[in-house]
């Protein structure tokens, strides 16, 4: 009878966890101004290199729309940000507090997808990233990548021993 009761007990404690599956997306849909960037990265052969950007005016945005599409003003590259020429449009998701995002990488013209951790507290939303998210990168787009650009991708990941990659948007 004993051994009943904890075996109820253990498979209760199981299907009452929630998995990081289970919880529910952020909700990120709407306008957001990018205030600024940050960015501590230590490579291999050289000094670290840090990086805090007030971006506040140049007028920078991200546009989530409920359908999976983001607009915005800005150009995007590993670990970098910039005021863009014109309006890109690519699409996003969201699971648990991870942002999946896609959009043609600055520097090299070809298409990435970046994952960011999300905090959000708001109208504050912090999109983190640090060296496992640029490795879960790779393994994203990995396959679908040239030659030539997935030697680079490889070479940027092994000179690359930590990274802290912050943008900092607000409504």
């Amino acid at each position: 009878m004993l051994h009943r009761c904890i075996f109820f007990l253990a498979v209760l404690s199981v299907l009452s966890c929630k998995k990081d599956a289970d919880i529910d997306p952020v909700n990120i849909q709407g306008k957001w101004n990018v205030d600024s960037a940050e960015s501590k990265i230590e490579y291999n052969s050289s000094s670290p290199d840090n990086t805090n950007i007030d971006l506040s005016s140049e007028g920078l945005y991200f546009d989530f729309k409920s359908d999976g599409t983001y607009s915005t003003n800005a150009e995007l590259g590993i670990g970098n940000i910039s005021a863009g020429e014109q309006i890109n449009t690519d699409t996003y998701s969201i699971e648990g507090n991870r942002l999946k995002i896609a959009f043609v990488e600055t520097d090299l013209k070809i298409p990435i997808i970046l994952l960011f951790d999300i905090e959000l507290n708001g109208t504050n939303l912090n999109l983190k990233m640090d060296r496992n998210d640029l490795l879960d990168s790779y393994e994203e787009i990995g396959g679908k990548l040239d030659i030539v650009s997935k030697s680079i991708f490889q070479l940027l990941l092994s000179e690359v021993i930590k990274i802290e990659y912050t943008i900092q948007l607000s409504q």
